[in-house]
């Protein structure tokens, strides 16, 4: 019966979800189940496909396409993919700076405490209840601060900055497919040099789903993009104007 009731309230749940879809959300459920796929690969095969990556990076920042101009959409993502790491380094670099602050007020209500303590543990005729309640009243004041600043300003920041490391792992993917296409075409068009009808249509397939993915996660990506510039004052919000 129990079962039965999570299975319900799950359910109803997901109708709440789809029926507040967004293409952007959308795009992210799409982009995690290609994430997944990726992932699921063999740690041999994952390896691989890493250090053709790098090293496709590394070809090519060195010896740039003369292949002709770029083509419209890949620099126009390109410039989101650039634009969402600079929002994201923006997010890491205040997220750091309030952890400082932060850890600075605890360190003051711990100042404050030993202050206290030391007062108390002197001889009764030379304690001073006013400074031993001064400092239980400070205290408890950096105490609360710092758990308002971690609570309304450090938890938002940290889950901001996690979903755009997120959107960093769809990059990161997309890369990997692309130079996976690039292997999967070089397969193909060593398979044709050769008299097996097989390796043929398996090499065509192989190119054809990878070609699909690549496709499916440029356009998911690009949905992406355009969702998180329509959310980009909350994303940079740094909840401190509260």
């Amino acid at each position: 019966m129990q079962d039965d009731a999570l299975a319900s309230i799950t359910a109803l749940s997901n109708a709440t979800v789809l029926a507040v879809d967004t293409p952007g959300l959308h795009a992210w459920l799409t982009m995690e189940e290609l994430v997944t796929k990726y992932q699921a690969r063999s740690l041999y095969v994952r390896a691989m496909a890493l250090k053709r990556t790098a090293c496709h990076k590394a070809v090519r920042l060195i010896f740039p396409s003369k292949s002709g101009p770029v083509l419209a959409a890949e620099a126009q993502y390109t410039a989101k993919q650039d634009d969402i790491q600079n929002v994201l380094a923006a997010l890491r670099s205040i997220l750091a700076k309030v952890r400082g602050i932060t850890s600075l007020l605890y360190g003051m209500a711990e100042l404050w405490r030993d202050i206290k303590r030391t007062e108390v543990s002197a001889l009764f005729e030379d304690a001073r209840m006013d400074i031993v309640v001064a400092a239980t009243s400070m205290e408890t004041e950096f105490i609360a601060c710092s758990a308002r600043l971690h609570a309304n300003v450090v938890q938002p920041l940290e889950n901001k900055v996690r979903k755009l490391e997120e959107v960093e792992v769809f990059m990161a993917v997309r890369d990997q497919i692309k130079v996976a296409l690039d292997s999967a075409q070089r397969k193909l068009n060593k398979a044709k040099t050769k008299a097996s009808i097989q390796l043929i249509e398996e090499r065509t397939l192989e190119h054809k789903q990878t070609k699909d993915d690549l496709l499916a996660t440029t356009q998911c990506l690009h949905t992406i993009f355009t969702w998180l510039d329509a959310m980009r004052s909350q994303l940079t919000k740094t909840e401190v104007d509260d």
